[in-house]
């Protein structure tokens, strides 16, 4: 099976989205801090406006993607994209979408779930290809094109 690697707000990527620097976060500090800051696990990328937003679940051989709002706080993704680092595809979060505390979407890609009847916390992005399915990077950006975070599969 192939190593899962989690990048978090490193630098600059292929995709051309801005740099995200990372702050030490004080654990007494409050969350409402504008700064993006790296939560005590490392695990995702923490800002105001975002939540705990993170993908949680990735195969680019099935044409899925999931991310979780692990926070308790709504978010909304209208205007974000996830962004497939090999082959370039990007996809474009509708405006009115919103990712409560504690929930998950899903978003399909592939014409082997072309005919799939979504759900509520399911997205269709094409029928066509979108990943790489011998290995691949999708990462997830808010709608100023800051990276929030990426997972290579």
């Amino acid at each position: 099976t192939p190593s899962k690697k989690r990048k978090i707000g490193e630098g600059r990527s292929s995709l051309g989205d801005s740099a995200v620097t990372t702050d030490s976060v004080d654990k007494d500090a409050s969350r409402s801090q504008s700064t993006p800051t790296i939560d005590d696990s490392n695990k995702f990328l923490e800002r105001s406006s975002a939540g705990k937003v993170r993908i949680t679940s990735f195969s680019p051989q099935h044409g899925l993607i999931s991310i979780t709002n692990e926070g308790s706080t709504d978010v909304s993704l209208g205007g974000w994209r996830i962004a497939a680092e090999k082959t370039g595809k990007q996809f474009k979060m509708p405006q009115r979408q919103e990712l409560k505390g504690g929930q998950m979407v899903t978003v399909w890609s592939g014409k082997e779930h072309k005919d799939r009847e979504m759900g509520p916390n399911e997205l269709w992005w094409t029928h066509h290809t979108v990943f790489n399915p011998k290995g691949e990077t999708a990462t997830l950006l808010d709608d100023t094109g800051k990276k929030i975070d990426s997972y290579t599969e």
